[in-house]
């Protein structure tokens, strides 16, 4: 089974409404990720599924990614808090893609790779940033394929 984990996309500072949940994502983090997506596929990766966190940044970045592979996109609320039990059966056993924010995008890839949540600043996202593992959705039963930051995927990406 692959495992991809992403970080959500370039988003705003703030939504109009004040709420974290409703920030978006800029044009340009919007653009950014479809090349980051596009980058992906050339690499063979085809999730059959998207899960992403309910959060507006999350679901259009899993979107992007979705259309891409042309994959089913499903909201996942346990994508925006700390990874459980609960998330680790909603993955599944079939290829999928995770789309959601920090802390909790690295801690997920820290417990998946070596069973241990606080071992989350070894797994430091970038917005746009993915991981690629395989193995299966139990903690210490996947290892760490790929660590892709955007500027891997997108070499003219601005610094």
């Amino acid at each position: 089974m692959q495992i991809l984990l992403v970080r959500h996309a370039i988003a705003h500072a703030r939504s109009p409404s004040g709420l974290d949940a409703e920030r978006a994502l800029t044009p340009e983090g919007r653009l950014e990720f479809e090349r980051i997506a596009s980058a992906l596929a050339e690499r063979g990766l085809r999730p059959r599924r998207v899960l992403h966190s309910p959060w507006r940044r999350s679901h259009e970045t899993a979107a992007l990614l979705a259309a891409r592979f042309q994959a089913v996109c499903e909201p996942c609320p346990e994508l925006a808090e700390a990874p459980s039990a609960e998330l680790l059966v909603r993955m599944g056993s079939a290829d999928v893609a995770l789309v959601g924010h920090e802390p909790w995008i690295s801690a997920l890839a820290a417990w998946l790779v070596t069973g241990k949540r606080e071992h989350a600043a070894g797994f430091p996202f970038e917005r746009g940033g993915c991981a690629l593992l395989e193995g299966r959705a139990v903690p210490r039963e996947a290892r760490l394929v790929a660590f892709l930051p955007p500027a891997m995927l997108i070499d003219d990406r601005p610094r």
